[in-house]
């Protein structure tokens, strides 16, 4: 990976931004961050890291979380395990990870991840766990039962770094800049079977065998057609086939022939290979799928 900074952003903070923290020798084959990121990803990163660049403009929201999870980390909690890092062999990789934080409360093992995020993360999750916490959490669950402790709750503790009391008037914003989010705790067998998924689907893209990002891993979004009244922005609904959307209008303009209706194609999207894959000029299958992105934020 190549940086730059086109912004001449301050030297220490580019430096501190680019350099990653160490946290003591170890000899993974992959983390548990790591197998959140789909094989076909972390494959194409590996073969084309020589030819990665990234600003050090898009990495200073990550100072802030590191920040803040270093004060956290400093903090001292009675019967807990700040960041602790475990390791288990899965088919014969050895797979680590460092949870945020462990600890007993009320005879209940809780593992506590922090993030420091978009008060849109919520928004656009309806308030609940994004899929890739429930998934990371889960997989720090099997290591820590691997180890010998007893898991029973996994949470969210987030700070949310562009909430603006302005917007307090929407019902469905958060009434302060923190949300704490229950995750579903998987069965054992569940979460378990999970992390053997991706540690292979990761070594098989290894050997150049890819099964391709899921829409949900392309953050996909299917095409629709809205219906749309003439002088207004928003639409009054959202069809997932042209047809229903054709005649839910062709309805409208017979109950209000004084207003004019109209459809709106909106295309399906790939966002994440559209705007935010760093290898995605040298993916296929974006290519396939007609993905015209000259290169994304990672």
């Amino acid at each position: 990976m190549k940086y730059t900074n086109v912004h001449g952003i301050d030297e220490v903070i580019a430096k501190a931004v680019t350099e990653e923290p160490f946290y003591g020798a170890h000899n993974f084959d992959a983390t548990v961050t790591q197998l959140i990121e789909p094989g076909q990803i972390a494959w194409l990163k590996q073969q084309h890291a020589d030819e990665l660049t990234e600003d050090v403009s898009d990495r200073l929201w990550s100072l802030l979380g590191q920040s803040v999870h270093a004060i956290l980390a400093a903090v001292e909690v009675p019967e807990s395990l700040p960041e602790q890092r475990l390791s288990m062999e899965v088919l014969g990789w050895l797979i680590g990870g460092k949870p945020d934080l462990y600890r007993v409360v009320d005879g209940r093992g809780v593992i506590t991840d922090y993030k420091v995020t978009s008060v849109y993360s919520f928004l656009l999750e309806g308030g609940a766990a994004k899929q890739e916490w429930v998934e990371q959490l889960n997989m720090y669950a099997v290591l820590y039962r691997a180890a010998g402790f007893q898991v029973d709750e996994l949470v969210v503790s987030a700070i949310l770094r562009d909430h603006m009391r302005s917007k307090l008037g929407d019902i469905r914003y958060p009434r302060i800049p923190y949300q704490k989010v229950e995750v579903p705790v998987w069965p054992k067998l569940t979460a378990q079977g999970f992390l053997e998924h991706r540690v292979k689907e990761h070594q098989e893209a290894q050997l150049g065998k890819f099964h391709g990002c899921s829409p949900e891993e392309r953050w996909a979004e299917l095409p629709k057609w809205a219906v749309m009244k003439k002088g207004q922005k928003k639409a009054l609904k959202l069809h997932l086939d042209p047809v229903g959307a054709a005649e839910h209008g062709a309805a409208l303009a017979t109950k209000m022939p004084q207003s004019k209706f109209y459809i709106e194609d909106r295309p399906g999207k790939n966002k994440r290979c559209e705007d935010y894959c760093p290898v995605v000029q040298w993916c296929e299958q974006a290519k396939a799928l007609g993905v015209k992105a000259a290169g994304g934020k990672p």
